[in-house]
């Protein structure tokens, strides 16, 4: 098995369009640590990964790049690339409903998301509902989150699920575990 890393280092440079990076054929997954100043060199790396597919990525950042007036090129390109995306959250404002509506209108074509909350202030159990509620109509296949769980979900994730979603009609149709530090669904 292969693996390619990118090491990114943003340098201070006046005119930030004249970047050429060379085609990264081989570069199928992103990840961006904290929030760089600009979308800028993101956007460049985007445009010369063909075979890009997932981004791991902070949710502050994430909505930086959505909400960058001037550019909304970078998000297309993510929209159309990103098939797993893997947010890292740090406060209940990142993962609030607005927030998840915007994700789920960007990312139509998401299959896995991972969600890695270290907000106190919002439980599991409303994140799974968030995503669950707002990308139902997309081609989901998984979905992980990470934070602390209640007994309640860790009990029987199934039967949370079912008494509290819109998928107790597809009951066989999902599998859901739940340990102590993440919840798991398969759709």
């Amino acid at each position: 098995m292969k693996f390619f890393y990118l090491i990114v280092i943003e340098i201070e440079q006046e005119n930030k369009s004249n970047i050429s990076l060379p085609c990264l054929t081989h570069l199928q997954w992103l990840l961006i640590s904290g929030c760089p100043p600009d979308g800028h060199l993101i956007k460049e790396i985007v445009s010369v990964a063909p075979k890009l597919r997932m981004l791991i990525i902070d949710m502050k950042y994430l909505l930086q790049l959505i909400d960058l007036k001037d550019d909304k090129s970078c998000i297309s390109l993510l929209e159309k690339r990103i098939r797993h995306l893997s947010i890292h959250a740090l406060n209940e404002f990142e993962l609030n409903d607005n927030n998840i509506e915007r994700l789920s209108n960007i990312f139509t074509c998401i299959r896995h998301i991972i969600i890695d909350s270290k907000a106190v202030n919002v439980s599991i159990e409303n994140t799974l509902l968030l995503f669950l509620n707002h990308f139902k109509e997309h081609p989901l296949l998984s979905l992980i989150i990470r934070g602390l769980t209640t007994e309640e979900l860790r009990n029987n994730p199934f039967q949370w699920v079912i008494d509290h979603t819109y998928l107790k009609a597809y009951s066989d149709k999902f599998k859901a575990e739940c340990d102590e530090i993440e919840f798991k669904i398969w759709l």
